[in-house]
């Protein structure tokens, strides 16, 4: 039901039930993959019919997904005039992967927790300064930043490995400008080999220090895209614009942001079977019927559901169904897979408030045969607050994982993994323990976007292009 106070009833009621009707009107039954007694079926002929839209009034649009792209899709329509907008959100509350909540007494962040590019040509960071969501910038206290292996050795960061490292990433990203043909080789296999030569000549204890940085570093930007550098395209890899500014938190959680988009009506715990497109019934070009039974005619759909669902229910999703490019677009990209475990502990066994980072340097031969989740841990750190929490964040498949795992196996299982790495026997069990869910949640299947092995900025495009054209 919508929740917003003063809100009107659901779009185009008494078209509701003309729309079930025809939607009813076949003989084979279509069962939902994800909702068993889901009571919609297949369309008919009738609708799969394509013909023009007549514009005789203001159009209506539904946004699929209350996350924020569909919350900022909202907000534009309302600018551009067009206000007979609804979302249909399948889950109780809004914001997609933006979810804070508490541990004690301690807001954490589940999902995204901060801009990234805090400046004026990143639209998020206006529209944060404009709803007064942000604090002035403080000189904060640098995080220490420690490397460990898993055979118990521990180097500070150096500005030499970082300095290199950055270099390294560089000369990756200028292949996607550049007419010169990179190498057939995936991100991962660059940095091995520029990484082999640099420190050729380096002496034993030094190189082994220094393949130790990079390797961590270069773990934990497997956190940005969610994926395995092996499965990162080396051509594509600088495509990706970063936008100047750095990254800003926002003091009172990522969740105000959401809550100053909320302004256009909202149905929730609305999950869409199918979308009929195409049609020009009782006057609407799209029919969307939803697994509660209920169905919303509109003449525009924007469709914001995660890369995750369109690839594992694309091709039930819409009626007709996606033509071949963008099946294939959406098979190409890659959608990768990261979570955040949270531990709490009655007292720390760190210096608290010492803000440190632990980064986990995996060696060639663990990186190969990937068999335990705490293979898949990038970067341990405080979270600062009232409480002792330390938050892990687990890239790949370990992520998945470790999300079905119960809390109990995971605190012992991170005990045993931390123990091990600071060669420690007597460090306690953590008191409790709050995960996230993104890679097994139905409305979601995985977390982060990346263009892998075979994709294309343009691949990117073509999801972008409205069905069945052009729009008028």
């Amino acid at each position: 039901m919508d929740r917003r106070p003063g809100a009107p009833g659901k779009p185009h009621h008494l078209e509701i039930a003309r729309c079930l009707q025809l939607c009813r009107t076949v003989s084979n039954v279509a069962k939902h993959k994800i909702v068993p007694n889901c009571l919609m079926t297949a369309v008919n002929e009738r609708a799969k019919c394509v013909t023009p839209h007549i514009k005789t009034r203001p159009p209506t649009v539904i946004i699929i997904g209350g996350g924020l792209a569909g919350l900022s899709a909202a907000e534009r329509l309302e600018k551009a005039g067009i206000h007979d907008v609804t979302i249909l959100e399948a889950q109780k509350e809004l914001g997609g992967r933006i979810k804070t909540c508490k541990m004690n007494r301690t807001n954490i962040e589940l999902g995204a927790y901060h801009i990234e590019g805090a400046s004026v040509a990143n639209p998020v960071y206006n529209l944060a300064n404009v709803e007064c969501l942000l604090c002035p910038r403080m000189q904060k206290k640098p995080r220490k930043e420690f490397y460990f292996t898993t055979d118990g050795r521990m180097a500070l960061g150096y500005d030499e490995a970082k300095m290199w490292c950055e270099k390294i990433l560089h000369e990756a990203a200028s292949f996607f400008t550049s007419s010169q043909e990179p190498p057939q080789w995936n991100l991962h296999e660059y940095v091995e080999e520029r990484l082999r030569t640099i420190t050729m000549n380096l002496p034993g204890e030094a190189r082994q220090d220094f393949i130790m940085c990079v390797n961590g570093l270069m773990n934990c930007l497997k956190a940005k895209v969610g994926e395995d550098l092996r499965n990162i395209s080396l051509k594509q890899f600088g495509s990706a614009i970063e936008i100047p500014g750095g990254n800003l938190k926002f003091p009172g959680g990522a969740l105000g942001l959401v809550k100053s988009l909320y302004n256009c009506n909202v149905l929730f715990e609305k999950v869409v079977q199918k979308i009929c497109y195409g049609t020009n019934t009782l006057g609407h070009r799209v029919i969307i019927q939803c697994c509660d039974g209920s169905g919303y005619c509109c003449d525009y759909v924007i469709v914001t559901v995660s890369l995750g669902v369109l690839k594992t229910l694309g091709d039930m999703m819409f009626q007709p169904r996606l033509p071949p490019k963008k099946t294939s677009a959406i098979q190409r990209l890659g959608f990768g897979f990261l979570t955040v475990i949270h531990f709490q502990y009655a007292k720390p066994f760190w210096n608290k408030g010492e803000n440190f980072t632990m980064r986990i340097s995996w060696s060639k031969q663990e990186t190969e045969f990937m068999t335990d989740w705490v293979q898949g841990i990038c970067t341990v750190m405080e979270i600062v607050g009232p409480d002792h929490i330390l938050k892990v964040t687990v890239v790949g498949r370990e992520a998945e994982w470790a999300e079905k795992m119960n809390d109990k196996s995971l605190a012992e299982e991170f005990t045993s993994f931390i123990r091990k790495l600071t060669g420690d026997g007597s460090l306690p069990c953590p008191t409790d323990v709050i995960k996230s869910h993104w890679c097994n949640n139905i409305h979601f299947y995985g977390s982060k976007s990346y263009l892998g092995l075979g994709s294309t900025v343009r691949d990117q495009c073509i999801l972008a292009e409205p069905l069945p054209g052009p729009c008028s």
